[in-house]
This record gives structure tokens, sequence and C-alpha cells, in this order.
């Protein structure tokens, strides 16, 4: 498992809502945690949703792409969304995005719950500006 890998289990393990959210379905990419260590890296579901439904607190969801983009009901169709991607992509140009599921799972956090992520954990935005 790689860095990049390593910081998107996190952040999305820090994601405490989208998490909740999860409606576990085959197809869908977890991290399993065994006794507080990753268990190689991510997996695909590929038995009963109902086991690993009644189990999602052994699992850390990995959502794909798509499935970050499909969070976004804005009613804007999918040139809109992008462009609005790429402004708030430039404006946050100093933060390292290994990749494409790191820089939309950003975008949907501050879309939805105006979290921006520390490295470590997400925290308000609002927060992290002293004049507002």
């Amino acid at each position: 498992m790689n860095d990049q890998d390593k910081q998107y289990i996190l952040m999305c393990q820090e994601a405490k809502k989208l998490q909740e959210q999860w409606q576990p379905s085959i197809g869908d990419v977890y991290a399993h945690i065994n006794y507080d260590k990753w268990d190689r890296g991510p997996r695909i579901i590929r038995t009963a949703e109902n086991y690993h439904r009644d189990n999602k607190r052994f699992y850390i969801w990995l959502p794909s792409q798509s499935q970050l983009q499909g969070m976004l009901k804005s009613g804007r169709n999918a040139w809109g969304e992008m462009q609005r991607v790429v402004v708030w992509a430039k404006e946050e140009m100093s933060r390292n995005y290994f990749s494409m599921e790191i820089l939309w799972l950003s975008y949907v956090m501050h879309e939805l719950y105006q979290k921006k992520w520390t490295g470590k954990e997400w925290v308000n935005e609002r927060a992290e500006n002293k004049y507002i």
C-alpha cells in the first residue's frame, strides 16, 4: 500500500458523515480494520450485502470518484460542476492532492459539509478563518 492509499483511507475514515451514510453494496471498495491494523489494503465487497451492512464498524468505505461525484446533487450539468471544481482547485493549489479521489473527496467535503482537510482531520472551514 502506498502513501496515497494510506492518505485516502485516513481521509475517508475521518469523514464521519460520509461513513454514516454508506449503504454497502456489492462492488464497493473498502478497507477492513483488523485489530487496529489495515488488512492488506482496500478490497472489493463480493459477498452478501447484508453481511457487510451488519458489520459496518469493521470497514472504512473508500468511495470511488464516480460515487463522490454522484453525491453532488447540485442540479448543474456535468460541465457546470466541473467548472466549479476547477475554480475551487485553483484556490486550493497549495494542498497536496495525490489522486483524483483525494481531490474529489476534498471537494465533496467542502461543498456538502464546509470541511477542510488539515492532514490529520476534517475541520470546519469557518473555524480556520479568524475574521469570520
